[in-house]
């Protein structure tokens, strides 16, 4: 009896330093509770933030998307170097007589001087770029006979509102600056206008009593990185009509 006696003392000891140890971990895993729900409540609040800034990007995303789907309508792009030019119902413009407010360029009087004003920006990020005296739209008419003589409309001063007011382009006095743009894309767009029969001049351009089709197309020379350099794109078709604007 004494030895079996012995035994159960023994296991009996082990079975409580058993439980002794569960309690001991219990307690500790008691102890660590209040930081476990802490901590989910922490990520509870973090999800929700994240799930409410998923939300708002997700309307900020559809709200570019809607924006640019509305600038995609009716516009297309041409490129200079540096230079994006912009082609739509509220970027190719004129104005005659002593018009204030632009209007679309696709179709303009015949026999008529104009102001063209024409929404620029600068694509580059390295440099800004200046708009030269020589730069100019130029106006070729064309047939089933082939191509006429070109009519020049050459960059007039900012200011320039109308054929009435056509002031002298200044490279040096308010020169067209296209600031660079920014890893974001162009900073601003710039309305360059044109409307002189010659470089630097003051007299406004007209086109014949005729009508036409004429080809569209920009002599752009500017300066960039401080070296001067030209380009010669076609931007569109227009044309002028006897009957403006019922074209």
């Amino acid at each position: 009896m004494g030895t079996v006696n012995s035994t159960l003392k023994a296991q009996i000891s082990a079975l409580q330093t058993q439980v002794n140890t569960l309690n001991s971990e219990i307690a500790t895993l008691n102890s660590e509770v209040p930081t476990l729900q802490s901590n989910v409540s922490l990520l509870q609040s973090q999800v929700s933030t994240l799930t409410t800034d998923v939300a708002n990007l997700q309307t900020q995303v559809n709200q570019i998307l809607a924006q640019l789907a509305s600038q995609a309508q009716n516009r297309f792009q041409a490129t200079a170097g540096p230079v994006t030019i912009f082609l739509d119902y509220k970027s190719f413009n004129f104005t005659q007589g002593s018009e204030t407010m632009s209007q679309p360029a696709w179709a303009v009087s015949t026999g008529t001087s104009v102001v063209f004003w024409l929404k620029m920006a600068n694509t580059a990020s390295d440099s800004s770029v200046t708009v030269h005296v020589y730069t100019a739209l130029v106006f070729t008419p064309y047939s089933s006979a082939g191509l006429g003589t070109a009519v020049p409309f050459y960059v007039v001063d900012s200011a320039t509102l109308n054929p009435t007011n056509v002031i002298a382009y200044s490279e040096t006095g308010n020169p067209y600056v296209l600031p660079a743009a920014t890893s974001s894309g162009p900073v601003s767009t710039v309305i360059v206008k044109f409307g002189s029969s010659n470089q630097g001049g003051t007299t406004s351009q007209t086109f014949s009593a005729t009508a036409g089709t004429f080809l569209v197309t920009i002599a752009f020379y500017y300066t960039y990185r401080g070296q001067a350099q030209g380009e010669t794109v076609t931007l569109a078709a227009a044309r002028t009509c006897t009957s403006f604007p019922a074209c």
